[in-house]
């Protein structure tokens, strides 16, 4: 496998038109907004180049440091429970790490999706607070409208 910040050729019809759907909520307009900004970082895992997990987020340096948000980890149910989102993650601290003194990554997720927050638990992040009434009746958390918000500290060179 290979993780790599190029953006494969057709990702945003793979993601948009995926049998069975994505869990990702952005249409294509939103994800093509997303790649072409500045402070846009992304990361793609191929297998057989092939698609088989992506990572959106977005660093927002400042000085030596950096406030990054990370929108949305996906991994196609083929390859789920293989460790891509691991080495999704794991680029994506490396990066931060190497790049700045000090990196602070946000995420959010339902407070429902149980596996999302034991693996983001894994990975270190920790939960700094929720929102209640965030989702609405959003089909991202069908079953939940609060979301729950994390955060990890990276001290980098």
């Amino acid at each position: 496998m290979i993780i790599t910040h190029e953006v494969p050729e057709h990702f945003i019809r793979q993601v948009t038109t995926h049998k069975p759907p994505l869990l990702f909520s952005w249409n294509a307009s939103q994800i093509q907004e997303h790649l072409i900004l500045s402070h846009s970082y992304n990361l793609f895992c191929l297998s057989e180049e092939k698609l088989v997990g992506f990572l959106l987020s977005s660093l927002l340096p400042i000085e030596n440091e950096c406030e990054a948000e990370l929108f949305h980890i996906e991994v196609f149910p083929t390859h789920q429970r293989g460790g891509v989102a691991t080495r999704l993650i794991h680029a994506l601290h490396q990066k931060c790490q190497n790049s700045f003194k000090k990196t602070v990554i946000y995420l959010e997720t339902a407070k429902n999706n149980h596996f999302a927050i034991n693996f983001y638990e894994k990975m270190g992040y920790k939960t700094y607070n929720e929102r209640k009434n965030y989702y609405g009746s959003n089909t991202i958390a069908p079953h939940s409208n609060t979301a729950l918000l994390f955060s990890i500290t990276l001290d980098g060179q």
